[in-house]
């Protein structure tokens, strides 16, 4: 799935190539015990055959292979189709246009500190910055009653 899914997002010809893996192949990678293989562990008997052609629409050109199957796939291709797919999904060309993206580089030399007057300077607490609430609900009140 992860072919067919590269060829759909980059409008392009995937190629999914594997090996297929016999019941003595997967045996070597199991752990060295004297216990048999525990059910429903991630090593599956002989499996494989899975190379497959993908489209840029994600289309799989070539026809499923036997799981034992060890040998070449092929299908033709047609190049044009890449032009075709990239008309229709795309996923990059809005990063061309800069009436919706730009990207600003401001290469001013700048400081972490910046000290002033030798000392740092505080304005305040956020809280000092504000009228209490009171004050604020206070002059509501007045403002209606006029």
């Amino acid at each position: 799935m992860a072919s067919q899914m590269h060829a759909i997002e980059g409008q392009t010809y995937a190629l999914c190539a594997n090996s297929p893996v016999s019941q003595a192949d997967n045996d070597r990678n199991l752990p060295r015990t004297d216990q048999p293989p525990q059910e429903g562990r991630w090593q599956r008997p002989a499996w494989g055959g899975a190379a497959a052609v993908y489209a840029p629409d994600g289309r799989r050109l070539t026809e499923p292979a036997d799981s034992a199957f060890d040998g070449l796939i092929y299908c033709d291709i047609d190049i044009d189709q890449i032009g075709n797919a990239k008309a229709v999904v795309d996923t990059v060309g809005h990063y061309a246009r800069p009436d919706l993206l730009q990207l600003l580089v401001d290469d001013t030399p700048r400081k972490h500190v910046v000290r002033r007057g030798g000392r740092y300077e505080v304005a305040g607490t956020l809280l000092s910055a504000h009228k209490p609430l009171s004050n604020l609900v206070r002059c509501e009140t007045q403002h209606d009653t006029e």
